[in-house]
């Protein structure tokens, strides 16, 4: 048996303070989008812009180093959309993909297409027939349910206001979801213990323009292996 030594964790926090962004963390965005630190921003904050052309994407991801299996998942970001949220997508959480795909969309009726094979996570797509958050998962392709927030637990992404957003996941693959500090959903069957993720906020725009988020922080946690 191996014995465990000093941190029992894999812990990334970034605060977004520096002039660029950490190594750390990698920023990617099509055509003329961006994906970077917001220079002199009180407090720190990371901006991720899309391009001006229908379905560019930018975002903000780690490495695939976290698998569930290892210890309780936890990623929490401070998110703040900067333009319209009309003709826009949002996706905040877990993913196995970071590459330029949205790893989890919602479409007509709120059909839901997963790009990951494994992801857990926030949805916001106005490309759905309900504009509002969603708490969605896919586990090995196989898509949970997506529950849609109220308009009492923040379901609708303001211009200039910030949300908590927090997603957990278990040893066993079950999430849960918090919005603000307030849980809201526990998922089953979320994704699969023993893929490796990434943390990720994607940003696409669903119009001929760009499409802004800002993230103030990032926090992600998984037990060491």
């Amino acid at each position: 048996m191996t014995t465990k030594t000093g941190f029992g964790e894999v812990r990334l926090f970034d605060d977004f303070i520096g002039a660029t962004l950490d190594g750390r963390i990698a920023g990617v965005a099509e055509n003329s989008g961006t994906a970077a630190i917001i220079v002199a921003q009180e407090g720190g904050k990371a901006t991720c812009t899309t391009g001006t052309t229908t379905g560019n994407r930018a975002h903000l991801s780690a490495g695939l180093n976290w698998q569930a299996e290892n210890g309780t998942l936890v990623l929490e970001v401070l998110f703040e959309p900067k333009t319209g949220v009309a003709t826009v997508a949002y996706f905040v959480g877990w993913t196995d993909n970071v590459g330029q795909e949205m790893p989890i969309e919602l479409g007509a009726s709120d059909a839901i297409t997963s790009t990951a094979v494994d992801a857990v996570g926030f949805v916001y797509d106005t490309a759905s027939a309900t504009d509002r958050w969603g708490c969605v998962g896919v586990d090995t392709n196989v898509d949970t349910t997506v529950t849609f927030l109220s308009a009492a637990q923040g379901g609708t992404p303001v211009v200039d206001t910030q949300q908590c957003l927090r997603v957990v996941v278990n040893v066993d693959g079950t999430a849960e979801f918090y919005m603000d500090g307030k849980h809201i959903v526990t998922k089953e069957n979320a994704v699969s213990p023993d893929i490796s993720l990434s943390p990720i906020v994607c940003v696409e725009t669903r119009a001929e323009a760009a499409r802004t988020a800002y993230s103030d922080y990032i926090f992600a946690t998984g037990g060491r292996a």
